[in-house]
């Protein structure tokens, strides 16, 4: 899907959005682009994208993800990404 034209300015909106509530601060290891990814899900609407983006981040925290990636061992998450590479 292309960016419309309107995308830089969405994902300005939204980066302002994440900064008022605190949302810019990414766990280790997360992708620098992971914002433009949740705008581009949601169809490049800054409101939808940013809604998105509190839950995703809110999961994280309750359940731990970055520590339990540390769990899995090397072994299993190669053998784990022959079937789903991502």
């Amino acid at each position: 899907m292309a960016a419309p034209p309107e995308c830089d300015e969405s994902l300005t909106t939204v980066m302002q959005l994440c900064a008022e509530r605190d949302l810019l601060t990414r766990p280790e290891g997360l992708e620098t682009h992971i914002h433009r990814r949740f705008l581009t899900a949601r169809r490049f609407d800054p409101d939808a994208a940013l809604k998105q983006f509190q839950e995703a981040s809110q999961f994280r925290r309750e359940k731990h993800i970055v520590k339990l990636y540390d769990m899995v061992e090397i072994t299993d998450f190669e053998q784990a990404r022959q079937f789903h590479p991502h």
